[in-house]
């Protein structure tokens, strides 16, 4: 799956919330900065359910196909 954002989950900045709330005010690379779009309340709001999403299973590796080399 593609992403154009930093994928956002409970472990983002390592679950650090001055980090994830940083993120969130100031932009990254990659996500625009939200701080003239959202309220400090709104944030906090965001920060707390980022706090919920877990983090996606790394994708299990493809098995080889029979008579490929390893």
């Amino acid at each position: 799956m593609k992403t154009y954002g930093p994928p956002l989950n409970k472990a983002t900045a390592a679950g650090n919330e001055d980090v994830m709330r940083a993120f969130i005010v100031n932009g990254t690379d990659r996500m625009p900065s939200f701080k003239h779009y959202l309220k400090p309340a709104e944030i906090d709001a965001v920060v707390a359910y980022l706090k919920t999403v877990p983090v996606p299973a790394a994708p299990a590796p493809t098995a080889q196909k029979q008579g490929e080399a390893r």
